[in-house]
């Protein structure tokens, strides 16, 4: 640019800095002094050493005013800019006001995503993210044991690389363990407790060892913590109880301490009150009371008994595969393996948190994918949305282009517009936010570690910021590059009626995505909603229907005494089969489908020391009379328990068929004599199998020992009711009946099995039926995308549809040929979300049950789906542009 004489004008992008300014001011003060003093008659140097000598501060004063017109300059530039902003931001409100349509079909999808978005964060923040409220918890382990002899037997419940340990366990941890500077063990433990007024409830409780204070940097907020010496066997009955119980049992009442307490009929002296909401296990409710662990006799190192989750920290400088390390080669020299057998044992430390969530990270994590799909489609549809509406911009930004507006200036405004999108999508998302988590809380499989902790807060806010800020970017980059450089020519290029050769590519690129990404959401839901129909079809190997299952609460000492044991059962068992609507009634010592049982080596007489016959477990379930009569178990071969198989007469059992067939393959099981807890039992019967623990389990070889001859068992009994029983009466005769025998034993639960037995498989359910719902929306987001493309497209294109039809097209030919780019994209994207879903596949493989990753059915279920929401999607606006009236069209040019 050149003034009037030729001259070029300085550039106003390029403005000087504030040094040259100042520097060029002095510059010009210096020179206007020098010219007085040579008008008074001095010499030219002569002049310049005295204007010099009068500016002698010259560099303090250029300094100061370079640092004043630094200030300056920056002022002015946030000035320009917030005003810049304020006038970008109305422009933007003002063009969505405008346009209500378009704002819609932009800011629904990403509400939709964005608050999808934010309640999975702030479930996988309170589950995996959020710190656990202790000192430095990063450097808190968890130790285990780690028993490859179980690895591979179906009969042990347990993870054989996370079995609980024993004192002898912990004391060589804690005297040789040198990357832990400090060592705990604790395990959970329930019973009975007496409030200040005497009322006794069933609470929660934990023993831990003393030194889990200090590793934990907890401190009772009242009185003392445990004292080494404490946890061991003889110690003083002591205990400290939990905030929540003392404000609620004993009304916050300090003199507490020192008070008589009695927990599981047993008295306790209360030294301490623990600080609000300390558990150590955070998938179940605050423990009421902590007790000294190691006190009890089964747990002295000869008995070489493992009921204790080990407890770390790590030392300074130590890792965790260095701390692991150093466990293995402790509990290894231990030399004590499963059931006290020698050898066998090793041990591992992990990351406390991370151990905690390891169950269901897997399930989370496939949430989150969904849940990031759903996010990732809804930028792709708001982005094609958008370059419809660029289309439609294309003559406004050549206007402002040829008015002197820059690039940058167009850019940063474009990308306002965006931004002001993705807020607006932010807000309106998060109560849908909210409402998401709630429902992801209440919908949840229970025992979900951290699940009480998620919390709708600050940290979920910044997260949808970043979510509003990230999306508004991703969104709105191509589009703003493509309209910038569409803009600038589409007078010239772009004829009326035509759309740009660049245009049709990008939005064949970005339905190709859309139908990509839901054909991947849809093949994953289909793989995981065939894999719970399969898993909810399996027989669980008895009948289910109408039957109860009582759990009971009491002290250990009404189960100690083996004629108190069935003198208490046998009138149990009369008082509740005497209840109106109840059938059969039994029980066992082992509940079904509680998450767990117990097992034991089992030896066939005749082969103790056959060395090429090891000892194998068997599940154990010590019975009630017509127990596997009220299950409707069918027997396999042989006999049920009788009256007369009791404590004077011959041991007897009854097996399993996946017992017999694995100890007793081509023989015959009946009748043969077994070794099992020192005693040799003759077997009576064989059994069906039966799914005792979850329905996708194999089945486990079980034995079963009649209680009469094997007294001494705590017991939960099974009732089978009829159909037209009242619930709620029932219930309250079970607990009365149940009292009245001994009010020392209380009902701890009431449950019917056919609930036990869908909570089996509510993690199977709860993660279909969330990514199902997921899919759904990602596949309903798409549809309106392809939607908003054929439709954009064919009104830019009416003109183009007139003329064909009156040059003798048909409706059919005209419907193909608006249709030819959209199938083009979704065959292409169809094509890379069938690759993409088979590496999808194998990654949920550990999840599905009965169906292959790479499963037919699910595939073409899928792809069935995403076909017909596609063609509604993209036929309606098609044939709508068939239907056009061409005399019209040609009127109105």
């Amino acid at each position: 640019m050149t003034d009037s004489t030729g001259q070029p004008l300085p550039d106003p992008i390029f403005e000087p800095s504030p040094a040259e300014e100042v520097r060029d001011e002095l510059q010009f003060h210096l020179d206007m002094r020098v010219r007085d003093l040579l008008a008074q008659g001095y010499d030219r140097d002569a002049a310049e050493r005295l204007a010099r000598e009068e500016f002698r501060d010259g560099a303090r004063v250029a300094a100061e005013c370079r640092q004043l017109a630094t200030d300056r300059e920056q002022s002015v530039r946030r000035t320009r800019y917030l005003s810049n902003l304020v006038q970008d931001v109305g422009y933007a409100f003002r063009m969505l006001r405008k346009r209500m349509g378009f704002a819609l079909l932009t800011i629904v999808p990403l509400a939709l995503g964005i608050g999808a978005a934010t309640a999975m964060y702030s479930v996988a923040d309170g589950v995996m993210l959020r710190q656990l409220p202790f000192v430095h918890p990063e450097q808190l382990v968890a130790i285990w044991a780690v028993e490859e002899s179980i690895h591979h037997q179906s009969a042990i419940s347990l993870p054989w690389n996370s079995i609980v340990i024993g004192q002898g366990d912990y004391q060589a941890l804690h005297d040789q363990a040198h990357t832990l500077s400090a060592v705990a063990a604790w395990q959970s433990d329930n019973g009975m407790l007496a409030d200040a007024s005497g009322a006794v409830t069933s609470v929660g409780g934990v023993r831990v060892t003393s030194s889990i204070f200090g590793l934990l940097g907890v401190r009772p907020v009242v009185g003392r913590a445990f004292l080494p010496g404490e946890d061991a066997v003889g110690g003083p009955r002591i205990a400290l109880l939990s905030w929540e119980a003392w404000q609620h049992d004993f009304g916050g009442d300090s003199a507490v301490i020192g008070r008589s307490i009695t927990f599981d009929d047993n008295p306790y002296t209360v030294v301490g009150v623990m600080p609000p909401a300390v558990r150590l296990d955070r998938s179940v409710p605050t423990p009421a009371i902590w007790l000294p662990a190691f006190q009890g006799k089964y747990d002295a190192p000869s008995q070489h008994n493992r009921s204790y989750r080990g407890l770390g920290r790590l030392a300074r400088g130590v890792t965790t595969a260095q701390a692991s390390a150093d466990v293995a080669r402790i509990l290894t020299a231990v030399k004590v393996g499963w059931k006290g057998t020698a050898g066998g044992t090793s041990g591992r430390a992990a990351n406390w948190q991370d151990d905690q969530v390891g169950s269901v990270r897997g399930s989370l994590l496939i949430l989150a994918g969904a849940v990031g799909l759903l996010l990732l489609i809804a930028c792709v549809n708001v982005a094609t949305v958008m370059f419809g509406e660029a289309a439609r911009r294309q003559p406004e930004i050549a206007a402002r282009t040829a008015l002197g507006a820059t690039p940058g200036r167009l850019v940063r405004q474009l990308l306002t517009e965006s931004v002001m999108i993705a807020g607006c999508g932010t807000i309106a998302g998060l109560p849908l936010g909210w409402a998401i988590t709630r429902a992801l809380v209440a919908l949840a499989p229970g025992k979900i570690p951290g699940l009480s902790d998620v919390r709708y807060d600050g940290r979920v806010f910044l997260f949808a910021a970043a979510c509003a800020l990230v999306t508004g970017i991703a969104f709105g980059v191509l589009p703003t590059l493509a309209l910038l450089r569409w803009g600038s020519h589409s007078t010239v290029r772009v004829g009326a009626g035509q759309t740009a050769r660049g245009e049709h590519r990008i939005q064949r690129a970005l339905v190709a995505i859309e139908v990509g990404l839901s054909l991947v959401m849809l093949i994953g839901c289909s793989l995981l909603g065939r894999s719970l129909v399969r898993l909810m079809s399996v027989d669980p190997g008895f009948a289910p229907n109408g039957l109860i299952q009582v759990y009971l609460s009491a002290p250990s000492r009404i189960w100690g005494d083996s004629a108190t044991d069935v003198a208490y059962q046998t009138t149990a068992l009369r008082e509740l089969a005497a209840i109106p609507g109840v059938g059969s009634v039994s029980g066992a010592n082992s509940p079904i489908y509680s998450g767990g049982g117990s097992g034991s080596p089992i030896r066939i007489v005749g082969q103790e020391d056959n060395p090429d016959a090891p000892p194998r477990d068997v599940q154990q379930r010590v019975v009630l009379p017509g127990y596997l009569h009220t299950l409707r178990v069918p027997l396999v071969a042989g006999r049920d328990f009788s009256p007369t198989d009791n404590a004077g007469s011959e041991p007897v059992a009854i097996v399993s068929a996946a017992e017999a067939q694995r100890d007793f393959a081509g023989t015959q099981a009946v009748g043969a004599r077994v070794i099992w807890q020192g005693h040799q039992w003759t077997i009576i019967g064989v059994a069906a199998d039966v799914h005792y623990t979850g329905l996708a389990k194999e089945f486990q070889p079980s034995i079963y020992i009649p209680d009469a001859q094997w007294p001494g068992s705590w017991m939960s009994y099974l009732m089978r009711a009829s159909g037209a029983s009242d619930g709620a009466a029932l219930m309250r005769n079970i607990r009365a009946r149940l009292a009245a025998i001994n009010p020392a034993v209380t009902v701890s639960t009431v449950d019917p099995v056919p609930t036990l037995v869908e909570h089996s498989y509510a993690e199977e359910k709860y993660r279909t039926l969330l990514g199902s719902l997921f899919g759904i929306i990602g596949c309903l987001l798409s549809a309106v995308g392809i939607f908003g493309v054929i439709s954009r497209t064919v009104a830019r294109r009416r003109r183009e549809a007139g003329i064909r039809l009156a040059l003798g097209s048909s409706m059919r030919s005209l419907t193909t040929l608006m249709l030819r780019e959209t199938a083009v994209g979704a065959a292409i994207g169809a094509a890379a979300g069938i690759v993409a879903a088979m590496w999808l596949g194998r990654a949920l493989a550990p999840y599905l049950f009965g169906v292959r990753p790479a499963d037919p059915a699910a595939y073409l279920l899928a792809i069935a789906v995403l076909a017909a929401q596609t063609g509604i999607a993209a036929v309606i606006p098609a044939r709508r542009a068939a239907r056009v009236d061409p005399v019209t069209v040609l009127r109105a040019e």
